[in-house]
């Protein structure tokens, strides 16, 4: 939680009361995991704030995440990002 990658988020986005946690509890919790559902959340804001919904992720998705309160050394597998090059090299090109 307390990595450099995650400068700017806070320890609790995802709190007892926060709209996000209420919405799955309520709605998804016993359709998805929480994990899936973060993604799935995800892609929706991507797709609304593409232009005229291009960035539409629904068909690439997949299911199947499963949730974990930590993730040791996750951070540690990304590089420190630059630029939009090294971004784009991790997440579109490997």
């Amino acid at each position: 939680a307390n990595h450099a990658a995650n400068a700017g988020l806070p320890e609790d986005i995802w709190c007892a009361n926060c709209t996000l946690t209420l919405l799955y509890e309520q709605s998804y919790s016993h359709l998805v995991s929480r994990a899936d559902f973060w993604i799935a959340s995800a892609n929706a804001v991507i797709r609304q704030t593409s232009i005229d919904g291009a960035l539409d992720l629904a068909d690439t998705f997949r299911w199947g995440r499963e949730d974990a309160e930590s993730c040791p050394g996750s951070g540690e597998r990304l590089p420190s990002p630059t630029g939009c090059a090294d971004v784009e090299d991790v997440f579109l090109m490997r």
